[in-house]
Order: structure tokens, then C-alpha cells, then sequence
């Protein structure tokens, strides 16, 4: 164990824990400094530690190379941009006046709609062109049978909107700075990862760096939990640690400002949580439950996996049912080695998979009913999803 290995557990156990509870990264622009300045950091206290340990200089050039490609592709898409900015688009107020005295009725409608777009354009432009194709299809659907004089205002909006650009080399949808407000997380954070594999040996040091992650996970777990439960809407309520404001306060959880977004974290711990628990149990036996290890790790995914169905999240809980499901039938088969006979190991088999899927399922039950408005939602939305497809809408 080097004193760079060490120095890159310490850096990067900061990085996790800082970001994903100051709202889970998105705490602009604040997090993207502080991940920046962590991350290059970390890099140049490696390089430099190294270099007093007199280890020969070895920049990770073959795993730098995806990353540069990256870099590469995002930098080409920003010279082939396929729409113009919403903001430095000027509406036909003539157009819209005309259509105004023929259809005063839907002047709020149309209004509001471009309201939100030219509001938006100033700070998500992406989000903005997104909002204006949604409005489009909809208009479509509603009033385009009636040949609606809204038609040509809006389809002279469209048409200063789109921008003529080559489709077969790399694009993206404005080259102004909120591409490079997308791309430059991933690749900050893909730097990262491209350190730590190249730099951290120490099989010792990343199962720790795995346990921090878990137990990080099953403290916002915990903290997530007792704030849904707590949790009491209101107009000047701050969702987040009562610090910052969710964009959908039904669907945030814990710091995380969407549901699925929190279950993939919580997946992805109790994916580590599990393995982890699984090593102890395989290296040391029986004698693994009385050491302390074994136990957090439990206790930890129990938390975590509660929390998946708590959200309201029903792609995470899907996704939960399967990986249990999975490692219900994983457990079943590690039994029936214990026996000779067939008979005897199917009989292991079946009754291994039957307590564990009774177990995890009630700790799926229980997360479902911890919260019922939550549970509720979940189930109803899920009834409309299939009449609606069932409908064929």
C-alpha cells in the first residue's frame, strides 16, 4: 500500500460523500469547482507523491485515449450545431397579431407557451427547443385539422429555429456553453475513473473505498427516509436538507432531485453491499458473521434497498426485483453444492430461493407501504400507462 494509493482513497472517499449530499452534484455552479478542483487535484497529488516515492513516470495514455475521443467528439459537435439559440430568435409579432384577431381564443395558450420557451432559452436552451417540439406536437394534435392561423407564426419560428448542418459529421443541438455544461462533468469524472484504475492497485484499499461508498449510501438512505416521512409541501419549503429547492418536490429523494436517478445510485450501492458481504462470507465461512464487516454490509443494503420502492421509483424497483431475484437463484445454487444426492439439492435449491424471495420481497412490501401516497401514485400511474397503451395512444 503506496502513500499515492492512500492519498487517492482520501480523495476520492471526499469526492463521493461532498457531492452526492450537496444535491447529488447539481448544486451549480458550486459542485462543478469543487469536482474540478478535486479531480485535478488528485491527479497532480498523485503524479507528484509518485514522483517522491521515486516510481517511474507513467501517465495512463491507452485509457486516456477514450477520453480524448470524447473531448474530441464534443468539440467537433459544438462546430455543427442543428439549431440556432431561441434566444436570438425574434418572433413575428405581425403574424401573431393577425392570428390573434382571427382566434382571440387562443392567444393565452399560444402566449403562454412561447412565454416559457423565450424564459427558459436564457438558461437551458436545450431545454428550451425541447419545450417548443413538445408545444409543436401538441398544437398538431389539438388544432391542425382546423387549420389554425397560429400555423404560419409558428412555422416561421420552426424554420429560424432549425439550422441547416451536416448530418453525417458529429452534431449537438446549440454550440453555446450549455454543451459544454453537459459534456464537462462526464468528462471530469470520466478522468477520474481513468486515475484510479491506473494508480490504485491496492485490492485492500478499494474493497475500503467500496465499504465508504455503501455506508455513504445507507446514511442518505437513512436521511432520505426519515425526510420523506417528515416531509410536509409547502411554498416556501426547501425540499432538499431544507438547503435547496427540487424541481418536482413530489419526486426527489433524499439529496437526489429525481427518484430514478436516486435508485440507480442506491443500485449500484447495494451491487457493492452485496459483493462485499458475499467475499467475507466465501473467505471466512461461519466465522464471518461474528465479525462486524458482514453485518454492516446487510444492515446497509436492507436500508438501500428499502429506500428504491420508498422513491416512487418503479424502473428502480423493477430493476430491484430482478437483481434479488437473481441473487435469490445465486444463493439457491451455492447451497446445493453442501449435497451428493440430486434429489437433495433440488429440494436445498428450492427452499434457498423460497426464504430468500420471502425475505427480499418483504423488504420490497415494506418500502412500498412505508409511504402510501407514494405507493398509490406509483400503482395508478402505472394502471394508466397500460389503458393508454393498451388503447394504442
Amino acid at each position: 500500500m503506496r502513500t499515492h494509493e492512500v492519498f487517492l482513497f482520501g480523495q476520492t472517499t471526499i469526492l463521493v460523500v461532498a457531492i452526492s449530499w450537496a444535491k447529488a452534484g447539481l448544486w451549480s455552479p458550486w459542485a462543478e469547482w469543487f469536482t474540478s478542483a478535486t479531480v485535478l487535484g488528485g491527479c497532480l497529488g498523485v503524479l507528484l507523491l509518485r514522483a517522491g516515492e521515486r516510481l517511474p513516470f507513467a501517465f495512463p495514455w491507452k485509457p486516456m485515449i477514450p477520453f480524448a475521443l470524447f473531448v474530441a467528439l464534443a468539440g467537433a459537435s459544438m462546430l455543427n450545431p442543428s439549431h440556432n439559440p431561441p434566444s436570438q430568435i425574434p418572433l413575428n409579432l405581425e403574424r401573431f397579431e393577425d392570428a390573434a384577431l382571427r382566434v382571440p381564443a387562443l392567444v393565452p395558450y399560444v402566449g403562454d407557451e412561447f412565454r416559457d420557451i423565450q424564459s427558459r432559452s436564457e438558461v437551458d436552451p436545450g431545454q428550451a427547443i425541447s419545450l417548443f417540439y413538445r408545444f409543436r406536437r401538441d398544437f398538431q394534435n389539438k388544432f391542425d385539422r382546423f387549420d389554425s392561423p397560429f400555423e404560419p407564426f409558428i412555422e416561421d419560428y420552426e424554420n429560424n429555429l432549425e439550422r441547416t448542418h451536416t448530418s453525417w459529421f458529429p452534431s449537438c443541438v446549440t454550440a453555446d456553453a450549455s454543451m459544454w455544461k453537459r459534456c464537462y462533468p462526464i468528462a471530469i469524472l470520466a478522468l477520474q475513473a481513468i486515475i484510479l484504475w491506473r494508480f490504485m492497485k491496492s485490492r485492500r484499499l478499494i474493497r475500503k473505498l467500496l465499504l465508504m461508498i455503501v455506508l455513504n449510501g445507507a446514511l442518505l438512505a437513512i436521511a432520505g427516509t426519515l425526510q420523506k416521512l417528515s416531509y410536509v409541501p409547502g411554498d416556501r419549503v426547501k425540499e432538499i436538507w431544507g438547503l435547496w429547492d427540487a424541481p418536482e418536490p413530489r419526486y426527489f429523494f433524499s439529496s437526489f432531485t429525481y427518484k430514478n436517478h436516486w435508485s440507480a445510485f442506491a443500485l449500484l450501492c447495494l451491487g457493492s453491499a452485496a459483493s462485499l458481504a458475499w467475499r467475507e462470507i466465501r473467505r471466512k465461512g461461519t466465522l464471518a458473521w461474528r465479525q462486524p464487516k458482514l453485518g454492516i454490509c446487510l444492515v446497509a443494503a436492507l436500508f438501500i434497498g428499502i429506500t428504491i420502492p420508498l422513491s416512487g421509483s418503479r424502473s428502480g424497483t423493477f430493476l430491484l426485483i430482478i437483481f434479488l431475484t437473481l441473487l435469490a437463484i445465486f444463493l439457491g445454487w451455492i447451497m446445493t453444492r453442501n449435497f451428493d444426492t440430486s434429489k437433495k439439492r433440488w429440494a436445498t435449491f428450492g427452499g434457498t430461493v423460497f426464504v430468500c424471495s420471502l425475505t427480499l420481497g418483504a423488504m420490497v412490501w415494506f418500502g412500498f407501504n412505508l409511504d402510501r401516497e407514494t405507493k398509490s401514485e406509483a400503482i395508478g400511474n402505472t394502471l394508466q400507462q397500460w389503458e393508454n397503451y393498451q388503447k394504442g395512444s
